[in-house]
C-alpha cells in the first residue's frame, strides 16, 4: 500500500525550486532498524542518499523495507546526500511478506 504525503498530488513529485532540497524518487537499498539507518539508491543522483531513522520518523513512518520505492527530499551534507524527509513509501515493491501496515 502506498503512503504519500499530501503535497503530493496524482503521483506527480513537485519541483521545490532553486535553493531548496532535491526531491528524488528512489529504492531502498538496505536500512538497518537497529543500527538506525539505511541507504536509498536513485538513478537522479551517483551517490547512495543516507536514510536515518529519525528521518523516517519525524515523516510518520514506523519503518522502511529494503527493496520498498520511496520519494524523498534530500540534502547535500559534508558526507553526501541525506533524506530530510520522506514523502510517500510503498513497501508493497520490497521482496517477502514483510510490509509496514
Amino acid at each position: 500500500m502506498l503512503k504519500t504525503h499530501p503535497s503530493v498530488k496524482n503521483n506527480q513529485v513537485p519541483s521545490l525550486g532553486p535553493g531548496m532540497p532535491a526531491r528524488v524518487a528512489g529504492q531502498v537499498k538496505w536500512f538497518a532498524f537497529i543500527k538506525g539507518y539505511g541507504f536509498i539508491t536513485s538513478p537522479d543522483k551517483t551517490d547512495d542518499i543516507l536514510l536515518h531513522q529519525v528521518c523516517v520518523r519525524q515523516s510518520g513512518f514506523r519503518t522502511v523495507q529494503e527493496g520498498a520505492t520511496v520519494v524523498c527530499d534530500t540534502v547535500m551534507g559534508t558526507r553526501g546526500w541525506q533524506a530530510v524527509k520522506l514523502i510517500s513509501v510503498d513497501n508493497s515493491t520490497a521482496p517477502g511478506d514483510a510490509r509496514d501496515p
